[in-house]
């Protein structure tokens, strides 16, 4: 009963929502009354929230630190083919070609559409007509759909409301009032995002397709999520990929959020926070900034070989840093660097920040440079960045090639970019030359 009323009052609250949306302009005045009063309770209760919230950073930072050496270990076993139970792996032959992409964050219609609001939606439509042209595989790298970030719409103040109102009901209501609400809102994103989804489809039905879970979208992982993606999009979600080579997997494809003490699995209450509050900013029509929401200089700060490509390091007492990262990559290199894992290219997401082969200032001066690629973001100002894997060098006993590439919209045409490490400078990354194509 309780299930069947919920289920009710959200369809009808959504309807309703709609009709508010098509009078107004995005945000609109639910969103941005919704936002004040998000704000108005965290502040008052900050002192509180500031404490708990610190020794919450400071517990889950410890707890990653002794987990190390067994996430090492994890993944050893995901290499091995012997993943522990409940884990998902996806293996394919790591001699083909793979884009790999990640932090897309697609979502509903409104004020919290980033890729619309940057124009990066564009860009990557482009780049799957490329990519599906040339038979490559697409992966993307988790936080594909961002079931984290709410508002942004009167139907995203609903959904926000409807999630916080069915977590509080008893198991089994409250299973089918997620699922309602999951289904819901997964349609509404694809109606948003029609055109890349017709897109997917074609990668799907040639068997060149793989989703893997971050920590946004980690709703896929449970049953119900499971099931709402198979019976409306066909997919299968995965927790890792394994490119295999002749004799030993030469790649591991996973999103990166694992050992983030702020975001990895049962650890998430302060990126949840965070996304909130974040989000609660965006929608005030007074707000001067979006947190989380690169600025044009980022874009251009690629494209002009001014980025950076040092691996990020927390402070050790938090687990983040000012910029409110949270995944310690200094630290997890080093977890990995003697162990399987360590020997085989670790592609990750998760960052927003694209990197190949970073410096390591912790390293000793003569180390080999990690093999560690980030694919970065779907969301920077009318730009994309992915990883592209080339293996057939598999095939003649060599190394497969690895290319970080950035897709940009510069007003007359989509173009890509490669962008490499400074030989003079290995802490900078360099841009090449653009190539047109559309």
């Amino acid at each position: 009963m309780i299930d069947e009323w919920f289920t009710r009052s959200f369809r009808h609250l959504s309807r309703l929502a709609d009709l508010i949306d098509a009078r107004t302009t995005p945000p609109g005045p639910v969103a941005g009354s919704w936002a004040a009063l998000k704000l108005l309770g965290l502040s008052g209760t900050l002192p509180l929230t500031f404490f708990l919230y610190g020794s919450i950073a400071a517990h889950h930072t410890r707890l990653v630190d002794r987990q190390l050496p067994n996430y090492a270990e994890f993944l050893a076993r995901v290499l091995a083919n012997d993943p522990p139970e409940g884990v998902a792996v996806d293996r394919r032959d790591g001699a083909g070609r793979f884009v790999i992409t990640s932090d897309l964050h697609r979502t509903h219609a409104g004020h919290a559409d980033w890729p619309a609001r940057q124009g990066s939606d564009r860009v990557y439509r482009a780049m799957l007509d490329h990519y599906a042209d040339e038979s490559w595989t697409l992966v993307e790298n988790g936080d594909v759909e961002d079931l984290w970030l709410a508002g942004g719409s009167t139907y995203g103040v609903v959904y926000e409301m409807a999630r916080l109102a069915a977590v509080a009901l008893p198991e089994r209501p409250r299973t089918a009032a997620l699922t309602e609400v999951y289904e819901e809102h997964l349609q509404r994103v694809v109606a948003n995002n029609r055109p890349i989804y017709d897109r997917i489809e074609g990668f799907v039905e040639r068997d060149a397709y793989v989703r893997i879970v971050g920590n946004h979208d980690d709703v896929w992982r449970r049953p119900y999520g499971r099931r709402v993606l198979s019976d409306q999009l066909g997919q299968r979600v995965v927790d890792h990929l394994v490119l295999a080579g002749r004799d030993a997997p030469v790649g591991l494809v996973t999103h990166g959020h694992q050992t983030d003490a702020w975001n990895g699995p049962g650890r998430d209450r302060i990126g949840k926070l965070f996304a909130t509050w974040g989000s609660a900013l965006h929608d005030l029509p007074v707000a001067d900034s979006e947190p989380g929401r690169p600025p044009p200089s980022a874009t251009a700060a690629v494209l002009g070989g001014r980025a950076t490509i040092q691996l990020l390091s927390m402070l050790p007492l938090i687990g983040a840093d000012l910029d409110s990262q949270s995944l310690d990559e200094v630290k997890l290199c080093r977890a990995l660097r003697d162990s399987p894992a360590g020997r085989v290219w670790l592609v990750l997401g998760h960052t927003h920040v694209p990197l190949m082969q970073p410096t390591d200032l912790s390293a000793p001066p003569n180390a080999s440079p990690a093999r560690y690629v980030n694919s970065g973001a779907g969301i920077l100002h009318r730009s994309v960045t992915a990883v592209e894997w080339d293996g057939s060098p598999l095939a003649d006993g060599g190394e497969p090639l690895l290319r970080l590439v950035i897709w940009h919209d510069d007003g007359d045409a989509v173009r890509r970019t490669e962008l490499e490490p400074d030989r003079s400078n290995p802490s900078v990354l360099l841009a090449g030359p653009a190539a047109s194509v559309s």
